[in-house]
């Protein structure tokens, strides 16, 4: 930095609503009180110290702040970086702290730094950090553990007025189970949704919230004990959930209620949605009854065991139902939509059969097909909204089906990871479950046509921008680009791992998973070890290679050549030449001979890789994985001249 900058004060002020409960009495904890809003000096002293530090342009002066080093000193050193390159012109900065705790020895907060350019562009990095006193100083520690709480949250008793369009109010209370001696607790709640009180035996919980961070200051206990916590809110109007005079849609994905970050992990949920006339609410789990209520109705659900989340659909809907392999399948349509009903439950249980019998027991009690009218399918716990369109148009529905019903499975359990690697071991295999589903009930031809779409669309998106590694894919930016990477790159990758293992190991090793960690959270290497004790097979160097690097193998047969050999049998040599840094890939040949072609597969692990294939009938073209069963760019057949 090499000039001075002129300072905008940012002075700390925390302000925190008057308590609410529901209105009409439907709150059964009234007389929430007000928030914590204790502002301490020392939070404003650190923020108006760096702000004083950075805007001085002495790197001396600013380096004490960061001893530990850490995102927010990264994000700084690359801002000046910008300056140097003249890709940044900040005239002033603004630097606020805003603490979820203060405590003699050290706080933790928010530290937002902002860089603001005389063209009224703002650079800014925001983040949850802890500050410690050093002498009579404050500088930033290490980052809060957001996602590692020392408290469980067992059980949310949801109480929801969908009566207002446009707003939520609700009610979560909350049974936590304390496992440690930290009683600071961080929940995700949207931004949008305001806590206007926390409460703990009839008194005011200190609490404060950040953005999506709800910090909460739990009591001391050494067993189990309840929250109360009252908001309201407007859901993102970018976002499908919604509120309105026709129904509701609130997603698990979406934080409509206090959640933990990172792995939520498993609770019991009870839900109470209140409904205007002639509306039904549909949420996770098993239906309780209904209850008159002022000028609305109360429908009750409840999940039989823990699950990994809720979500609620709420509108004009009719009811259908069967019952296949033990599992209570409902529909819950539209007006004008009832004679659909029918075919979607007589394909949901042959469904059901189809994985019941590779993958383990259906992990629900019960499957509710829902008409929400979204833009695609949608699955949480045992129910599935579908898009748009489903329930008039077959070919929609059979498009979403089968793929939001493997969910069911796949979300047996919890991930912890990136986003990209939860992706792939719930989208990408749902979507791979899907194909094979396909596969069995119309024939190999389906099978391979829905794998060879998924590579075409995978195909279009590598070597561009936005064609990244799979375990650092990000569901932000274009919702097609993520769904291409997270579905169809995700596909093929399992494709080629049940090529690899064989599919009785495949089978087997998903089976296993579900059945011995149902409820639990589980990271990639855990889903790793399953196929390799289910093959006996190590698969570290696969899975490295296939979610650790962006791209796919480029690869053309070079020098190939055929000579007869006695008996009447050929011998067919080459090499198999890659461009860039090498991948391992098992490539299928398939040589077109006379009395029909051959599959052969070799192994290839360096630039160049010679085969030597030995055909029992005269060669005419050799193909490089015509049926595109693996990740690698198309190449042009060659023709074999005698």
């Amino acid at each position: 930095m090499t000039k001075q900058l002129a300072i905008v004060a940012a002075l700390l002020v925390l302000n925190a609503g008057p308590a609410a409960a529901l209105s009409g009495g439907f709150s059964v904890i009234p007389g929430f009180g007000p928030a914590v809003t204790h502002a301490d000096r020392h939070a404003d002293a650190f923020a108006l110290g760096l702000r004083d530090a950075i805007a001085s342009g002495d790197g001396k002066r600013v380096t004490p702040f960061f001893p530990a080093g850490g995102p927010a000193w990264s994000w700084l050193g690359a801002r000046w970086n910008d300056m140097r390159r003249g890709t940044l012109d900040p005239k002033t900065w603004e630097v606020v702290f805003e603490p979820y705790y203060v405590r003699p020895e050290g706080m933790g907060g928010q530290l937002t730094i902002v860089a603001h350019e005389a063209s009224g562009r703002a650079v800014a990095g925001r983040f949850d950090v802890e500050a410690w006193k050093r002498g009579r100083a404050w500088v930033v520690g290490d980052a809060l553990a957001l996602d590692r709480p020392d408290a469980r949250i067992e059980r949310h008793d949801l109480r929801l007025d969908l009566r207002r369009a446009g707003r939520l109010l609700a009610e979560d209370l909350l049974t936590i189970a304390p496992s440690g001696p930290d009683r600071r607790l961080f929940l995700r709640l949207d931004a949008g949704l305001h806590v206007t009180g926390a409460v703990h035996a009839g008194k005011p919980l200190p609490h404060r919230q950040r953005g999506e961070v709800l910090y909460l200051e739990l009591p001391v206990s050494e067993h189990p004990f309840t929250v109360a916590i009252t908001y309201e809110g407007a859901p993102p109007a970018a976002a499908p959930d919604h509120v309105t005079a026709d129904g509701a849609l609130l997603r698990a994905e979406w934080p409509w209620y206090p959640r933990g970050f990172g792995d939520p992990g498993f609770a019991v949920f009870r839900v109470m949605a209140m409904v205007p006339p002639g509306r039904t609410a549909i949420a996770t789990g098993d239906f309780v009854g209904v209850d008159r209520y002022e000028d609305g109705w109360i429908h009750h659900w409840t999940t039989p065991g823990p699950v990994a989340g809720t979500a609620i659909v709420a509108g004009e809907l009719a009811r259908a139902e069967a019952t296949a392999n033990g599992v209570r399948i409902e529909t819950w349509v539209r007006p004008g939509h009832e004679a659909a009903s029918a075919g979607f439950l007589a394909e949901g249980a042959r469904v059901l059969a189809f994985y019941g019998s590779r993958y383990g027991a259906y992990p629900h009690r019960k499957l509710a097909v829902v008409d929400a009218g979204l833009e695609t399918g949608y699955s949480a716990g045992g129910a599935l909204a579908l898009p748009a369109g489903a329930f008039e148009h077959a070919e929609m529905a059979d498009a979403v089906l089968a793929r939001e019903i493997a969910r069911g499975w796949t979300e047996s359990v919890s991930y912890r990871g990136t986003p990209g690697e939860r992706a792939f071991m719930t989208e990408g295999l749902a979507a791979y479950l899907d194909m094979l589903y396909h596969g069995d009930r119309d024939g190999l031809p389906a099978y391979r046509s829905l794998l060879t779409e998924a590579q075409k669309r995978y195909g279009a998106l590598a070597g561009q921008v936005g064609d990244l590694a799979l375990a650092k894919a990000q569901p932000g930016g274009e919702r097609e680009r993520w769904q291409t990477l997270a579905w169809d790159k995700g596909a093929v990758v399992l494709n080629m791992l049940r090529r690899r293992v064989g599919g009785p190991a495949f089978d087997k090793a998903l089976r296993d998973l579900y059945a011995s960690r149902a409820g639990q959270t589980i990271g990639l290497a855990d889903f790793r070890a399953a196929f390799e004790r289910a093959s006996g097979q190590h698969q570290g160097a696969f899975f490295d290679q296939w979610l650790g690097r962006p791209g796919r193998p480029e690869l053309v047969p070079e020098d190939v050549m055929v000579r007869a050999l006695k008996g009447g049998k050929y011998e067919i040599t080459g090499r198999l030449v890659q461009t860039g840094l090498p991948w391992h890939v098992a490539v299928p040949l398939v040589v077109k001979a006379a009395g029909g072609p051959r599959l052969y597969d070799v192994e290839v692990r360096a630039a160049s890789t010679p085969f030597t294939l030995t055909v029992p009938t005269r060669p005419t073209a050799l193909l490089v994985d015509p049926l595109r069963d693996t990740l690698i760019a198309p190449t042009i057949d060659v023709p074999i001249a005698l």
